[in-house]
């Protein structure tokens, strides 16, 4: 089940492109469209891809970002006035609900202490694991035999 964005969501997105390209004298982000109008990204994000799907925008990406160019401005007329936008952004409003949440739980974490006490958990085992570590015998012991009894000598100290 796809989305199928409004006829009034996909001009203003147009229009926002527009006006940010005329401003700037190159194809804008979506991210600077969603800022433009002050919509939520993921949702100026959607209708990109919806209206890069009918041939109405292209979507230009390069390795460092994603610009928006306009094709065919005419499909957009064929859009219906209303569409089931209530249920995209009752979506929308969900996952920033959750993303809000996840973010709240790793700062409480991050506050209450649990990741240092992890760290100092783990940094306390490999102490114990290198105390109890003795290095293997091999064929070079007897080109480097001083160096080891040495060694011994400096634990005793």
């Amino acid at each position: 089940m796809g989305y199928e964005p409004t006829y009034r969501e996909s001009h203003l997105v147009v229009a926002a492109l527009r006006i940010l390209e005329h401003r700037t004298g190159k194809s804008p982000t979506p991210e600077e469209i969603a800022d433009f109008l002050e919509i939520n990204r993921e949702k100026v994000g959607i209708l990109v891809h919806e209206l890069d799907k009918k041939k109405v925008l292209r979507v230009l990406q390069s390795p460092f970002d994603v610009r928006v160019d306009i094709v065919d401005p005419k499909p957009l007329e064929t859009l219906p006035a209303e569409g089931d936008a209530p249920a995209v952004t009752e979506e929308l409003a969900d996952f920033a609900a959750k993303s809000k949440q996840k973010k709240q739980e790793m700062e409480e974490m991050l506050r209450g202490g649990e990741a240092e006490k992890r760290r100092r958990e783990r940094v306390a085992k490999l102490e114990q694991e290198f105390k109890s570590f003795k290095p293997k015998k091999g064929e070079l012991d007897s080109l480097f035999g001083s160096s080891s009894q040495d060694n011994d000598e400096d634990d005793d100290d």
